[in-house]
């Protein structure tokens, strides 16, 4: 029994089993992929839809002032503008549109910080707002657990009793 005839059937269950993860590897790279992809597909299509309602709250504000006014052409140009920029995001994929972002930024940085700036206030707000409500009795202590010492009356200092030449010490 010197072993020499184990060893090529050992090399081919290696083999195989090097090829079996090999796949396994590659399919799970390959789900992962996909669940990458489908993510950004949603995030991109949810960040076109804030846009797009942005742009549409603009035209609302736009039409809700004075015809000819500086405000309701400013509202006007950026919900158009806006409005372009939610049609490019849902008709690129994500790396077109994180190009065509990087792009503009190089060209344009005041305008990219400016809208940058812009965005996150949008969606500062559109968080607030889907935020769970929080009652305000959470921040503020109520009447019965408050300290009686603590009263907006005797917050502040107290007079210091006369003495017998009617002038308070301190």
């Amino acid at each position: 029994m010197d072993g020499t005839n184990k060893t090529p059937k050992s090399t081919t269950q290696n083999d195989g089993v090097k090829e079996q993860a090999k796949a396994a590897v590659a399919s799970a790279k390959e789900q992962a992929k996909d669940e990458v992809n489908a993510r950004a597909s949603q995030t991109q299509e949810d960040i076109a839809d804030e846009v797009s309602g942005t742009s549409d709250a603009l035209r609302k504000a736009a039409s809700e002032v004075r015809d000819g006014s500086p405000q309701g052409t400013a509202f006007s140009y950026a919900a158009e503008r806006l409005a372009d920029v939610s049609d490019s995001i849902r008709n690129q994929d994500a790396g077109q549109v994180f190009d065509t972002v990087t792009q503009y930024a190089r060209r344009h940085p005041i305008a990219f910080l400016g809208g940058a700036a812009a965005l996150g206030m949008v969606a500062a707000r559109f968080a607030k707002s889907s935020a769970p409500a929080q009652h305000a009795s959470v921040d503020r202590p109520t009447p019965s657990t408050a300290d009686p010492v603590m009263t907006p009356e005797r917050s502040e200092p107290q007079a210091q009793p006369a003495t017998k030449s009617g002038y308070s010490h301190g």
